[in-house]
């Protein structure tokens, strides 16, 4: 699924997906036709990330579909970096709750409007602020969810949504962790699974 919209830290150092330097190396490493197998075999099925998100939604996304936070990177000399940090938070109208902590079931009610950011936004930004200042470009490593969209989501579309709370509010429970609607039996029954097992 591509998102072209939704990856503009664009800096060279970027560690949003990793330097551009370590993806060179890694095509000469194993190959190109070794790359799409080995992503499709790292990507999280729905059953295993159910069993680790905070919350499950069913959700209508808002227009506009994301807000956009540019935040600018110092560096080393003191001096502003050419690229910011972009934090995209996607908006979300929650439509139905299909699990979520009885404390946040208040915030998540029929018809809020929530902001979720990308997953492990905060260790991106810090990554980059490293970057930045010439201090080496960690990578960041975020599980990406197998979902079966064929298409970044559009306002107004459905989607199954499964989230992680943090400290300051929801993000994503791994990469692209939205789904289509029609798999929101599976995610009940794997949730009801889940509570069983928690007796």
């Amino acid at each position: 699924m591509t998102r072209p919209d939704l990856h503009e830290n664009r800096d060279l150092c970027s560690p949003h997906r990793g330097s551009v330097f370590a993806a060179l190396a890694a095509l000469v490493v194993v190959g190109l036709a070794a790359l799409p197998a080995r992503a499709a075999d790292t990507r999280v099925p729905l059953e295993r990330l159910i069993a680790h998100a905070d919350a499950v939604v069913l959700a209508v996304v808002g227009t506009p579909s994301t807000k956009q936070t540019r935040i600018a990177l110092a560096r080393a000399d003191g001096s502003k970096a050419r690229f910011p940090f972009v934090r995209y938070q996607r908006r979300l109208r929650v439509e139905q709750v299909l699990a979520a902590p009885r404390r946040q079931r208040a915030h998540l009610g029929r018809g809020a409007m929530v902001l979720v950011d990308e997953p492990r936004w905060r260790d991106q930004l810090a990554a980059a602020k490293q970057c930045a200042r010439d201090q080496g470009c960690p990578e960041v490593r975020i599980e990406t969810y197998a979902s079966t969209l064929s298409h970044e989501p559009r306002s107004g579309q459905a989607v199954l949504v499964l989230l992680k709370r943090t400290a300051l509010g929801w993000e994503l429970a791994a990469d692209l962790a939205l789904d289509d609607v029609a798999r929101a039996d599976e995610a009940r029954r794997l949730l009801a699974k889940r509570r069983g097992g928690e007796r």
